[in-house]
Formats: structure tokens, C-alpha cells, sequence
């Protein structure tokens, strides 16, 4: 899909490439830095709940990546039902995206 929309969007293949082995940002952010060297501009698009972590693993491998953060939680979600305030694996889950913010 990645490589249908750079396709669509103009951008040489020679000027992208596809990182497979990494299983974690950590493990991408060194594939990075082998593919591209420590002196590449590059940003990096990631969830806007994980992009401070992310930036940290590239940095910590030697890179200076530019962050662009997306998928934003506007919290617009109104307040209608008991179900809301009751524990639930999806409430479990927005408090890991709070963590992202206050690290």
C-alpha cells in the first residue's frame, strides 16, 4: 500500500526503501541509520502518542530525525452512558497513550 501511494505521490523509488526486519522502533531506527548514514533529513511520521519515544530511539542511534506526529486523540467523545466511567480494555489502553505524553 506504502508503495502504491509513493508511487501516486511522485517519489522516485530510488528515493525510498522498505524496512522489513526491524520488529520494534528501536530496530528501525538502526536499520535507518544503516541505510541512510547519521547525517540524513528524514521525517518521521509516527502516532502522535509515540513520536517523543520514537525520536528518542533515533536520536539514541545517531539520528536527528523531523517529527510529524498523527492519528491526534481530540477527545471529543461525549459523556452519555455509566459505560464510560467503567473499567474496560479499551480505557486500559488510552491510559498507555497518556504515558506517551508524560515521559
Amino acid at each position: 500500500m506504502l508503495a502504491t501511494l509513493k508511487q501516486a505521490l511522485g517519489v522516485p523509488a530510488t528515493r525510498s526503501g522498505v524496512l522489513d526486519t526491524p520488529v520494534d522502533t528501536a530496530q528501525e531506527a538502526y536499520a535507518v541509520r544503516d541505510l541512510l548514514g547519521t547525517e540524513a533529513h528524514f521525517v518521521l511520521v509516527t502516532s502522535a502518542s509515540h513520536w517523543r519515544r520514537a525520536v528518542r530511539h533515533f536520536e539514541r542511534a545517531g539520528l536527528t530525525p523531523i517529527p510529524a506526529p498523527t492519528g491526534f486523540k481530540t477527545g471529543s467523545e461525549r459523556v452519555r452512558t455509566l459505560g464510560y466511567w467503567l473499567p474496560s480494555a479499551g480505557n486500559l489502553r488510552k491510559t498507555q497513550r497518556v504515558g506517551a505524553f508524560t515521559k
